[in-house]
């Protein structure tokens, strides 16, 4: 089983390459480029591909891998952005993430970045190097008895609540599908909607996924009901925020700190703007445990043909029974099951196990049989109009 891994780092090959221990059966190329439509054909003869956030997947991308017959593409992350996934489901790639690999060093890494714009550490930092001991516009804010807006309470949002609430702030909360628990555990005092948790909050961190609902959430009109003076933490992702609105806000004094860990060029550099390089999710165990977890995955689907965590196809894991085990990913229409039972039996093979499992438009079986197929009862199953893609492992 080949990997190709784009985007390497130093971390990223240390942490990998000690996970791979475990899987002597998994060969995995480190490369620094990063995954475009110029560097997928790099893929040529590699079974998956492993990229990060900052990866291009797009539909060029995407189907230049599948071309060249990859057939996973992992994110190492928790966000897929960077996927277009509805292209990805034609081709019939398998898209993966390794979700809750890192949400406390994220929500510390917020916390640590809402008392730099609250206190103005980095400025004191630089201050003292230049041998300059002087406090003027240093003088900063006590979080204790403010209140915290968190906008999305999963697991990142969830971690920085019970921070805030260790700070002695009160904390409210906003999200589609709102954590009872929090609440009755005391760790969010309330879930509110999104304007009262604009107008309440002195300090407003934002944990939610992209998506075309939430891309410039945070504009004119939602800054408008705001507190004057309020700090905003952007931890999600930078189209999260309109940077125009942002910078008149800025300007205006509505909005008094804007930090995010993803900067670009129109807020590097502007006063009251702290952009850092995503550092969130950079701790030894941040990378450790995506390791373990992205091996894993890469692991289970290419050897047992297993899929955990995607983004685009249904969720499937079956205990392996038998001498081979047939994969199918269809589309998710009637008779489907009967074809390939009926082409996978007519030599006398009998099913030890099976699973099909639906995700909208499309649906994946795995069928354990007590022999293996051959080339030609494979390209048959191959040749049924609605299968996507199959294959043997």
């Amino acid at each position: 089983m080949k990997i190709l891994f784009y985007g390497t780092a130093s971390y990223d090959k240390d942490s990998f390459t000690k996970e791979l221990k475990d899987y002597p059966e998994i060969k995995i190329d480190f490369i620094e480029t990063n995954l475009t439509p110029m560097t997928a054909a790099l893929a040529r003869g590699y079974d998956a591909v492993c990229a990060f956030v900052n990866a291009d997947a797009g539909a060029m991308t995407l189907e230049i891998l599948a071309g060249f017959g990859v057939k996973l593409v992992l994110m190492r992350c928790a966000g897929f952005d960077a996927v277009n996934v509805p292209v990805a489901e034609d081709l019939g790639l398998k898209v993966t993430r390794v979700p809750a690999y890192s949400p406390e060093a994220i929500a510390e890494h917020a916390m640590g970045l809402a008392l730099c714009a609250n206190r103005r550490i980095h400025k004191g930092y630089i201050r003292v190097r230049e041998n300059d001991f002087n406090l003027e516009g240093l003088v900063g804010e006590t979080l204790h008895g403010k209140t915290a807006g968190i906008v999305g309470t999963g697991r990142i949002g969830a971690a920085l609540c019970r921070i805030c609430k260790g700070f002695g702030m009160k904390v409210l909360g906003s999200d589609l599908y709102p954590n009872q628990k929090l609440v009755d555990d005391g760790i969010v005092d309330e879930y509110v909607d999104y304007d009262e948790l604009y107008r309440r909050s002195d300090l407003i961190s934002l944990h939610a996924f992209l998506n075309e609902q939430s891309r410039h959430m945070i504009n004119d009109e939602s800054i408008s009901k705001m507190k004057d003076g309020v700090r905003i933490i952007n931890e999600s992702r930078a189209e999260i925020v309109d940077d125009d609105a942002m910078l008149a806000a800025l300007a205006s004094g509505r909005v008094s700190k804007y930090v995010t860990d993803f900067p670009n060029e129109k807020v590097v550099g502007v006063e009251n703007i702290i952009a850092l390089p995503h550092l969130g999710a950079c701790t030894p165990e941040s990378e450790e445990k995506s390791a373990v977890m992205a091996a894993r995955e890469l692991y289970d689907y290419l050897a047992n043909g297993n899929i955990k965590n995607s983004v685009n196809f249904p969720d499937a894991t079956l205990e392996r029974m038998g001498v081979s085990r047939v994969c199918i990913l269809h589309q998710n229409v009637p008779t489907m099951l009967n074809q390939f039972l009926e082409i996978a039996c007519s030599t006398g093979l009998n099913v030890e196990n099976m699973i099909n499992k639906a995700y909208g438009a499309y649906a994946y079986a795995m069928i354990d049989l007590n022999g293996r197929l051959d080339a030609d009862q494979v390209a048959k199953i191959d040749c049924i109009p609605e299968v996507i893609r199959v294959r043997v492992v």
